[in-house]
């Protein structure tokens, strides 16, 4: 799979089945006719995103990859990495659960911060997180070529 457009990577403490019933909510309020796939669910292709249980999505790595209708399926299946006619594209999300995480951090160029007084806290060791990469742009093909 070639992973074309841009990328957001998300690190939250938020269990990935949270995080998913929050996409499935926000994916489901601008394309009512979602479709999925990626979960094991139908080896026919994607499912209607609203006959899924959030208990079907994955608690660690997984990668559904989300289409608007069945018209951006075909489309995909037909001239892959080519947007549609709209810009819109199908998108993945990306999860896997990663501890102990140490980052290091370069090149930052500050774009906007919040006037809030810094806090302090007491450090309780190292927290486990999800990591999530949404994935989208100029289109993502099931079958690349």
């Amino acid at each position: 799979m070639e992973i074309t457009g841009w990328d957001t990577v998300i690190f939250t403490t938020t269990p990935a089945r949270a995080v998913f019933e929050r996409v499935v909510a926000s994916v489901l309020s601008r394309w009512p006719a979602a479709l999925v796939e990626g979960l094991g669910l139908s080896s026919a292709g994607p499912v209607p995103v609203a006959d899924v249980a959030a208990e079907q999505f994955p608690v660690g790595p997984g990668h559904p990859i989300f289409y608007r209708d069945a018209a951006m399926v075909r489309h995909m299946e037909e001239v892959a990495y080519t947007p549609m006619t709209d810009g819109d594209g199908p998108f993945a999300v990306i999860t896997r659960e990663r501890r102990d995480v140490v980052f290091a951090v370069g090149g930052l160029d500050e774009r906007w911060a919040a006037d809030h007084p810094p806090r302090r806290t007491a450090s309780a060791g190292p927290v486990p997180g999800v990591a999530v990469l949404a994935t989208a742009g100029r289109g993502h093909s099931r079958h690349p070529r």
